[in-house]
Formats: C-alpha cells, sequence, structure tokens
C-alpha cells in the first residue's frame, strides 16, 4: 500500500496532529498517547532550538499544518517557509501577518529538481516517512541533497520496528498482522535506527541522533549536511 499511488489518496483529507501550542487537545492527546510521547516538549526541543527567525524551512508533509503552525510562528518577515505535500495544503496552512515567504508544491514523485540549489537552513516533517518504504525514503534524502545549504540540519520522525515491538503494536495503532505482511501490503513499512543510519550517511549525512528518545514508539534522528 506505501505506493506513490496510495500516499496521494490516503490522506487527500489532510492529517492532522492536533494543536501543538493549546494546553489541552483532544487529538494531539490522542496522538502523544498512541506514539507514546509529548508533542509540546518535542516541540521545544527539535523545532524551538533549532530554527532561527530568519531560516529558509522545508516541511514535507505537513498535511493540515499541526507542526507547520509552530515553524511559521517562530519566522520572521526575512525567513521563508516551504511545503512538499501530495495535496494541495494551501487551503490548510496559511503565512501569518509579517511572517515568512510561504510556498506551497503540490508533488507527485519524489524530484525535487524544481526547487533552488543551497536554498534551506532546515528540513521537518512528522508522520511522514513512517508510511515509506526503505526504497522512497533513500529517494527523498537523496535529492534533498543539494537543495539543502551546507550545515542545515535535518529532523524526521521515522517508523522503528525495534521500538514498536517493545512499546506494543495495538498501543501503538499498528495492527500486528502487519508482521506477516509484504511493506508493499501495508502502511507502516519495516523501518529501524540501522537501515535509516545507512541512508542518510550512504547519501553524505552527518547523523547527529539516529534516535532523540523523545518518543516510544518510534524513532526521531537529527543529522546535518556536512
Amino acid at each position: 500500500m506505501p505506493t506513490l499511488e496510495w500516499l496521494k489518496k490516503e490522506f487527500h483529507y489532510g492529517y492532522t496532529s492536533g494543536n501543538m501550542v493549546k494546553n489541552s487537545d483532544e487529538i494531539r492527546e490522542r496522538e502523544e498517547r498512541k506514539i507514546g510521547g509529548n508533542y509540546i516538549e518535542i516541540v521545544q526541543k527539535l523545532l524551538v532550538s533549532h530554527i532561527q527567525p530568519n531560516f529558509s524551512v522545508l516541511e514535507l508533509g505537513p498535511g493540515r499544518g499541526s507542526w507547520s503552525q509552530v515553524i511559521l510562528s517562530l519566522l520572521n518577515r526575512d525567513g521563508k517557509f516551504t511545503t512538499l505535500d501530495f495535496q494541495d495544503v494551501s487551503k490548510w496552512i496559511n503565512s501569518v501577518e509579517d511572517g515568512p515567504k510561504v510556498e506551497h508544491f503540490q508533488i507527485d514523485s519524489f524530484d525535487y529538481s524544481f526547487l533552488k540549489n543551497d536554498e534551506f537552513n532546515f528540513f521537518w516533517s512528522f508522520g511522514v516517512l513512517c508510511h515509506n518504504n526503505i526504497d522512497s525514503i533513500y529517494q527523498i534524502f537523496h535529492n534533498i541533497y543539494p537543495k539543502m545549504k551546507k550545515g542545515a540540519i535535518l529532523i524526521h520522525q521515522y517508523a522503528d520496528w525495534e521500538k514498536l515491538e517493545n512499546f506494543g503494536w495495538e498501543k501503538g495503532g499498528v495492527p500486528p498482522a502487519f508482521k506477516e505482511k509484504m511493506d508493499n501490503e501495508i502502511w507502516w513499512p519495516r523501518n529501524n535506527q540501522k537501515a535509516m543510519r545507512a541512508i542518510l550517511e550512504g547519501n553524505g549525512y552527518e547523523v547527529l541522533a539516529i534516535d532523540c528518545n523523545l518518543v516510544q514508539r518510534d524513532s526521531i534522528f537529527i543529522c546535518k549536511k556536512i
């Protein structure tokens, strides 16, 4: 199922992880229980601490923009926010007053040649790589490499079947029956820290942390373009 065609159709409604700034949000809290983590803590440790106001930030698969709204709030008018999604997210994610330049691209492949080289300081996704096969993940980070500035930071959540096994499949909202199926038949393909590190280092990135240990079900890596 995690083919390009499936990904394009599955999230047509625009996935949301809830509101990241409210003290209490039902959707966010449900997502937090499934992943075993605190999204507000993730915002502080991974977005607030790494994004400077004048950065050019790229987000992959923002959906309705749960994380995008946080990113936009961190950038000033000298910054830039760009999204890549199979859906038209312009109907969900809008610019803020005195905020950064906002640009949305509705894509149909992992070809990012339309983006400028050496353009972005920061690349983010959450809830995206976990639905992609290893081959697709490789393409994403191979093709995005020239688009990142030297020293740019990339932070992404990804599926980690070893952590999922310890956390609990049903608790994590992933069907245990997936263990007996091929990756092209499921929406949570196999991945782990060893495989993710191989992809990143194979494409020339320096891995700063293969897992930030902020959530129990999945891993979140931090890497840098050398």
